[in-house]
């Protein structure tokens, strides 16, 4: 067991209540205790700080009463939302992600985990593919005969199977993202079908050497 003043207890709580050792008020009460009263801010990592607030705002905003919900629809957040966020924390804590959020039809980034390669990534899906490009990015890395090309954001070379993506304004440097042609094909089949929903806010994760795009809109405000 953490003091409340301790960060590892947010990790610990989080644990809990994923293995269902405890309920959501117990949960949302212990989380507001540590986190809001006796946490030191100073403690907490860049992402960790902004991770661990989101999640404050949905903990604060919970209620198990039917009647709350009613009462003023769209004002609480109910236990499967709590557990989507906390699921959703978990994997920005452990994870390598980067979030962006849609103003009109662009989607600019508001968030991402340190020192991430996918930025990378996000300049070649938001300024060179959008939604119109899918099918041709997927033609030309499935062509023997192309090898490398620079788009409006990014260079992109081909290896054999592997693909590195470079700032287009930079030459061929140490600092790009190294991926597979696999998994960018896989991602760009991602990427369109998320596009297209126009979600409020898409989130990229990348544990290991897998890639994940996912769409997430907020019912609360």
């Amino acid at each position: 067991m953490f003091a409340k003043a301790d960060k590892r207890r947010l990790y610990w709580l989080i644990d809990q209540f994923l293995n269902k050792k405890i309920d959501a008020p117990t949960f949302c009460n212990e989380y507001y205790d540590c986190y809001d009263l006796e946490l030191g801010f100073g403690t907490l990592k860049n992402n960790e700080a902004r991770v661990f607030f989101d999640l404050s705002q949905v903990v604060n905003r919970f209620s198990e009463f039917e009647e709350d919900h009613q009462g003023l629809p769209g004002g609480f957040f109910t236990e499967e939302e709590l557990m989507q966020k906390v699921i959703e924390t978990k994997k920005l804590l452990q994870l390598e992600y980067l979030i962006m959020q849609r103003k009109n039809s662009y989607y600019g980034v508001k968030d991402a985990s340190n020192d991430t390669m996918l930025w990378f990534l996000v300049d070649f899906l938001t300024d060179d593919v959008g939604y119109d490009g899918v099918s041709s990015w997927k033609n030309w890395l499935k062509n023997p005969d192309y090898d490398s090309t620079v788009s409006n954001a990014t260079r992109v070379k081909k290896d054999g199977n592997i693909v590195l993506l470079y700032d287009a304004s930079e030459k061929f440097t140490d600092s790009h993202l190294t991926i597979s042609q696999e998994n960018l094909l896989n991602i760009l089949d991602q990427w369109e079908k998320v596009y297209a929903e126009q979600p409020n806010e898409i989130v990229i994760y990348k544990e290991a050497d897998d890639f994940i795009i996912e769409g997430k809109n907020k019912n609360c405000d």
